[in-house]
């Protein structure tokens, strides 16, 4: 179900969008499967001025946190 989500500024947090849900995955596919659904629910309208132009937009927020794998030094960054 679509919906309108309001922009909104704060002196704090700066901008953000009012009702957006946070989605907590583990892996690049589960990324790229919302970012799929993400799109599949656009919806895309002409404006008079352009009949090429979208009225449609996309907001993408990406928080990335990461921890040592149990059993590790965390001193030692781990990369891949």
């Amino acid at each position: 179900q679509s919906q309108n989500l309001p922009v909104k500024e704060d002196p704090d947090k700066g901008f953000f969008v009012e009702g957006l849900k946070d989605k907590i995955v583990g892996t690049k596919e589960q990324v790229v499967e919302i970012l799929h659904k993400a799109e599949r629910r656009r919806r895309v309208a002409y404006t008079r001025y352009n009949e090429v132009s979208s009225r449609s937009h996309v907001i993408l927020r990406i928080s990335v946190e990461s921890s040592s794998p149990p059993g590790t030094d965390d001193d030692c960054p781990i990369s891949k």
